[in-house]
């Protein structure tokens, strides 16, 4: 991902943004291809490696890469994408038919979520949940579909705690934080609530002949607040890292607990790439050492870390954003950041009757979640900047 390919990145969202004339069918065709992607993941988690991808590799590491893409990491990193797309699809489109099609996709990609095995979905999964209602809470249909997405994904979880454990010689076991959600005591009885209220709120609507009604705007405004107050409960993190309470938290704590082993090392990165930034001339401080430099820089500073303490080279930060912050400097940060900043704006603005355009600009956000611990690939990047520049070829056609 150097200076070519950065250069690349920018050229095609220029052509595409301003030259492409949008329809709603390239979504479909963008889900239809995940679909692929997921499905082959899938059975690469049942142990059936259809495509023979895996018969070289080390035993040690067949867990590690599935499907198409590789890495379980880039794996979930590019299905998070879909994720955003076709969960605010579900929610939002009114055509019954595509409707199915666009349920299907949001629970297929569920499945291939969890059985990606990758933390970095969790992000992901995390920002569909919280933003979508904020587009999908106008409507009665936004509401009650909302409801049957949140019931789907725990009940994907369920039906694969059940393949995990029935065949649990073939396969490979959940972990981290879908491992305290199934070990949930209530989670069945919550599934069922969950299903209950959306049979309910859908005979509700049938009856009453309002099933495509608006609904007052407080319910988005509602919603809104309690992402303030979700993201003012981030406190927690001052209760497990300064106040010492990490224990009280059982299995959570392992994401809250910051530290040189959080996210499989992920913090001992972030820590010495801030403290060799620290080192930096002037002029680097603010430019950086060049794109996809990160692992010279790194290996230059904490060779005898790296090569005697763990045994690996640390060529990428795991988060796009101080990967960029360390490569191109903070200016460069604040131009890459600003590109979603303005392109969300706008897309806000003039796209925002069309659930097509917000759909793509939704799979951008999720995608910009988990980025937060990931690395950022040509394998990925190009799927993200494609959905960006095309929200924004909608926002032209608006």
């Amino acid at each position: 991902s150097g200076a070519f390919l950065l250069i690349l990145y920018a050229a095609s969202y220029f052509c595409v943004s301003r030259l492409l004339k949008f329809k709603s069918w390239f979504i479909d065709i963008a889900l239809l291809s995940c679909m692929a992607v997921c499905i082959f993941g899938f059975t690469d988690y049942l142990g059936m490696d259809l495509l023979h991808f895996k018969v070289r590799l080390k035993a040690e590491h067949i867990g590690m890469f599935t499907s198409f893409i590789g890495n379980i990491n880039m794996y979930t990193g590019l299905l998070s994408v879909y994720l955003g797309a076709a969960c605010l699809l579900w929610v939002s489109c009114p055509n019954k038919l595509r409707s199915i099609w666009y349920y299907v996709n949001v629970w297929v990609i569920f499945i291939a979520l969890i059985t990606g095995r990758s933390d970095n979905a969790y992000l992901s999964l995390a920002a569909a949940f919280t933003f979508i209602p904020i587009y999908a809470f106008r409507t009665r249909q936004g509401i009650r579909r909302y409801v049957v997405l949140l019931a789907t994904f725990l009940t994907s979880l369920k039906v694969i705690e059940w393949i995990a454990t029935t065949y649990a010689d073939r396969v490979y076991q959940i972990d981290s934080l879908y491992n305290s959600l199934v070990s949930f005591s209530k989670l069945v009885l919550l599934i069922k609530v969950l299903w209950i209220i959306a049979i309910i709120l859908y005979l509700i609507d049938f009856v009453s002949k309002k099933a495509d009604a608006t609904v007052s705007p407080w319910f988005s405004r509602i919603w809104i607040g309690l992402i303030v107050i979700g993201f003012a409960a981030f406190l927690y993190v001052y209760d497990v890292n300064i106040a010492g309470n990490a224990d009280k938290y059982g299995s959570a704590k392992s994401f809250l607990l910051f530290n040189d082993n959080w996210g499989t090392h992920r913090g001992v990165i972030w820590r010495l790439a801030i403290e060799d930034y620290q080192d930096f001339t002037p002029i680097h401080k603010l430019f950086g050492y060049g794109p996809d430099t990160f692992g010279l820089v790194t290996y230059y500073h904490n060779m005898d870390i790296m090569t005697n303490v763990y045994h690996q080279i640390f060529d990428s930060a795991h988060n796009e954003y101080l990967q960029f912050f360390i490569t191109v400097g903070p200016i460069g940060l604040l131009s890459y950041l600003a590109i979603f900043v303005t392109a969300f704006i706008r897309i806000i603005k003039k796209g925002c009757q069309n659930p097509y355009v917000i759909a793509a600009m939704f799979g951008v956000l999720c995608y910009s979640a988990q980025a937060t611990v990931n690395i950022g690939t040509p394998i990925t990047i190009p799927i993200m900047f494609l959905f960006l520049s095309m929200a924004l070829a909608g926002c032209r056609e608006a």
